[in-house]
Parts: structure tokens; sequence; C-alpha cells
């Protein structure tokens, strides 16, 4: 699992929540974040397997939209998304 990092923080979680929310993720291991929320989306989830940095232009290559700081991804092990 993967979990957004953003710029600016909740005063709830310490997590960011702002424009930039997906530029950076990290792994979190293989339990779902407490009190998050998953996006689905394989081609996000593919690509963190390789980074964890994107720009904005990456992110709307991979279909993703609108981020919060409360979000999370599932690792994609298929290449063909």
């Amino acid at each position: 699992m993967f979990d957004v990092v953003g710029s600016e923080t909740c005063p709830v979680c310490g997590k960011g929540d702002s424009d930039t929310v997906g530029s950076q993720w990290e792994d979190v291991g293989s339990e779902p974040p407490k009190d998050c929320t998953e996006v689905k989306n394989e081609a996000l989830g593919f690509e963190l397997r390789k980074t964890m940095y994107f720009s904005a232009d990456d992110l709307k290559r991979l279909g993703v939209r609108k981020l919060r700081y409360d979000n999370y991804v599932r690792e994609s092990k298929l290449s063909n998304y």
C-alpha cells in the first residue's frame, strides 16, 4: 500500500492536503492505512513500484484526479494497465 504525502499538514494526522497532493507517496506496508480512502488506479499502483515522486503531468497521464491527504493506492502487478 502507498499513502499520499503532501506539502501542508492535516491537524489530525499530520499529512498534507493541497494542490500538490499526489506528487509524493510513501510505502505504508500491506495493511490499508487507518481512516484513509482507497483510490483505485492500476496505472498509478504499477508506477509506484518504480518511483514515489510524480509531476502534475505524470499524474495526468496516469489518469489521477484530485487527491486528498487521506488517500492510498494498492500496488499493482499489472504492466498493461
